[in-house]
């Protein structure tokens, strides 16, 4: 296996899906020096197992840029146990594990998985780094679980963006019938969920992501709320850009979802 580079700045957006995290993410991946990796939570299972189409338009496994991700990681994707990943994911990924973690009471079990999951992130991480030749790793995958693991590592250079959407437009968007572009052997769709529903959701997970911030979690860039109206919104650029260092890396146009 290949020696990896540091490990990048990591810019992870945390918040609920259908809030403009597309476009956050797309925006910032034109900046010198950052790549937009998207929902890296869903490499294991859509990317490896299910080989579903990568943002350039190829298979996964047949994507240049995640073989190369592959190989530099693990030594290739074969060598990814993903239903491990999945029982670890299952052992502390999760929003009913983050009471525990908040709390400090996670038991000597609970950190040894806690570790190894992380291992499998900080590895990709490290080799989105080598082959993009990027500096910061933009990681839009929303969960706030996953938020939670993360901040945990000892290793990232974690850096979180809070996006906040109107809760209308968020519980309206989710009623919507969405295709799933990236399934070619089948016509698949996005889940759909009740106004009610997605609002139990939306305090839930936006609160918890609140509370990391005044956890002091290192690295909290902002909370940026999206308004109807861009120039409405309360967030002004700057504290995204503070996220980012100053390099001349080079551009990466194209945010590679999974």
């Amino acid at each position: 296996m290949q020696t990896l580079l540091d490990i990048p700045d990591v810019l992870y957006v945390g918040g609920l899906g259908r809030s403009g995290s597309t476009l956050l993410e797309r925006a910032i991946a034109q900046l010198p020096g950052v790549t937009g990796a998207g929902e890296v939570v869903y490499l294991w299972q859509r990317g490896i197992a299910n080989n579903e189409r990568c943002g350039c338009g190829e298979h996964f496994w047949d994507c240049p840029f995640w073989t190369e991700v592959g190989q530099i990681a693990f030594g290739g994707w074969h060598n990814v146990d993903v239903a491990r990943v999945h029982q670890l994911a299952r052992r502390v990924d999760d929003v009913k594990f983050v009471p525990r973690m908040l709390l400090g009471l996670e038991g000597s079990d609970f950190r040894a998985d806690l570790t190894e999951y992380l291992g499998y992130y900080e590895r990709l991480y490290a080799a989105i780094r080598q082959v993009s030749g990027c500096e910061v790793v933009v990681d839009s995958s929303k969960i706030t679980s996953l938020a939670y693991v993360l901040s945990h590592s000892r290793s990232l250079q974690l850096k979180m963006v809070h996006i906040v959407r109107d809760a209308r437009a968020v519980a309206y968007a989710w009623t919507k019938v969405v295709r799933r572009p990236e399934i070619t052997t089948k016509t698949a769709y996005m889940p759909r969920y009740s106004p009610q529903y997605m609002a139990i959701l939306y305090d839930g997970h936006h609160l918890l992501l609140e509370m990391l911030r005044k956890r002091g979690c290192r690295g909290f860039a902002c909370a940026m709320r999206i308004s109807r109206r861009i120039r409405r919104s309360r967030c002004a650029p700057s504290p995204i850009l503070s996220a980012v260092p100053s390099t001349r890396g080079p551009f990466s146009g194209t945010a590679r979802r999974h």
